[in-house]
C-alpha cells in the first residue's frame, strides 16, 4: 500500500497521490542547501582558507555527492520502472 503513494500513474482522481512530486520534494533539500549558501555569499571558497576548512569541506561535499548520486538512483529507477510497466 506504502508504494501506491508513490505510483507515478495512480488513478486520475488522486491527483495528488501521482507520484509526480515526489522527486521534486526530495530535491527541494538541495535547492534550499544552494540558495541560502548563494544568499549568504558562502558559495565560493576562499584560496588562502581552504586548508583551515578542508575537513569540513570534504565532509560537506561528500555529503552532497552522496545525496545527488541517491536522487539519480530514484531518477533512473522510475525512468526503467515506468518503461516496463504493463499498462
Amino acid at each position: 500500500m506504502a508504494f501506491f503513494f508513490l505510483h507515478p500513474r495512480c488513478p486520475p482522481h488522486y491527483p495528488r497521490l501521482s507520484g509526480h512530486w515526489v522527486m521534486s520534494l526530495l530535491c527541494a533539500p538541495y535547492l534550499y542547501n544552494n540558495v541560502r549558501l548563494y544568499t549568504r555569499k558562502q558559495h565560493l571558497v576562499d584560496v588562502t582558507e581552504i586548508f583551515n576548512l578542508l575537513h569540513w569541506e570534504k565532509k560537506k561535499r561528500l555529503f552532497k555527492l552522496a545525496y545527488v548520486v541517491v536522487l539519480l538512483f530514484f531518477a533512473v529507477f522510475w525512468m526503467i520502472y515506468s518503461a516496463l510497466e504493463d499498462d
